[in-house]
C-alpha cells in the first residue's frame, strides 16, 4: 500500500463527489491527504491509501502509474 489514491477513486469509495473530496482536503476538513498549490494556482492532491483505509475500514489499493 504505497503511492497515491486518485481523487476519483477516493470519491467512489466515500460515496461523495470528486469536488467535495477536493474541497474537503484543501480546507483541512478531510484528513486523508493534502493539497499542494503550485505557483500558478493549480492544485495537486495526494491521498494516502493508509489514511483512507483507516477512515473507511476497507482495504484501499493505490493507483499504479
Amino acid at each position: 500500500m504505497k503511492g497515491n489514491v486518485s481523487v476519483k477513486q477516493a470519491a467512489e469509495i466515500l460515496g461523495k463527489s470528486e469536488l467535495l473530496v477536493r474541497e474537503a482536503i484543501a480546507q483541512g476538513r478531510l484528513d486523508i491527504g493534502c493539497c499542494i498549490v503550485g505557483k500558478h494556482g493549480r492544485r495537486s492532491f495526494y491521498i494516502s491509501p493508509k489514511k483512507l483505509s483507516e477512515l473507511t475500514g476497507e482495504e484501499v489499493e493505490d493507483e499504479e502509474k
